[in-house]
């Protein structure tokens, strides 16, 4: 993934990403569980209240292991593809035993109910943390609606999905949203909007006043910044 500095105003910052508190860590965006080793080098930190960052960590390994355990249809361990989550439902058992009793099948297809309040408060949580480090804007006045599909999505709302508004408007000067933008203009490879930290696990885009994640090429979300 291409790096921006920025250049923005840091009074636009403030303090933590999430809710504006004095910062006092730094939180990565995505969490690292949705990352495999080794890790990119240029993972994402925005800057975090403590109580911000801790308080998320068991609904964002839930999120990753009910990825995990979807796609691979089963939370044996030795049934799954990432060796950080087969790791962790072994060292949980309680935690394979939720997801187990949350395990169904539907016409031979093998799938899982979710907890949605836990997913939306990662997949929110996330969202914010990655408007905050590409337009140098805590959303702390923005309320986040956030939306998601599991593939495979019909073509219809695939593009749907990938649709940019050609009315968006420009980011804050500096942030590197905004570098991204003016570099867009004069070179087809900045244009895209997207921007792949990991592949297979981890791409998105924040812009037309929008953070769309794609996680493990299964998860599909689309988070309204709304001022």
């Amino acid at each position: 993934m291409l790096r921006y500095e920025t250049f923005a105003d840091v009074r636009l910052g403030g303090g933590g990403f999430n809710c504006g508190s004095v910062a006092s860590t730094r939180d990565h965006a995505p969490p690292k569980v949705f990352l495999d080793e080794p890790y990119p080098d240029n993972i994402i930190k925005v800057a975090s209240c403590a109580a911000c960052n801790e308080s998320a960590s068991l609904d964002e390994q839930y999120v990753a292991c009910l990825i995990e355990a979807t796609l691979r249809g089963s939370t044996d361990p030795d049934d799954l593809q990432r060796s950080k989550i087969a790791r962790t439902l072994r060292r949980d058992p309680a935690l394979r035993s939720k997801l187990a009793r949350a395990k169904f099948d539907v016409d031979g297809y093998i799938a899982f109910q979710p907890e949605s309040d836990r997913v939306s408060r990662v997949l929110t949580k996330m969202a914010r943390g990655l408007w905050y480090f590409e337009h140098a804007e805590a959303p702390t006045d923005m309320e986040t609606i956030c939306r998601w599909w599991t593939a495979p999505l019909s073509p219809a709302a695939e593009a749907e999905f990938f649709r940019t508004s050609s009315l968006q408007g420009w980011p804050e000067i500096g942030s590197r949203a905004f570098v991204r933008a003016c570099r867009g203009l004069v070179d087809s490879t900045h244009s895209s909007g997207w921007l792949e930290l990991q592949e297979g696990r981890f791409s998105y885009s924040t812009d037309d006043g929008r953070v769309r994640m794609i996680l493990s090429d299964y998860l599909y979300v689309d988070a309204l910044m709304d001022a």
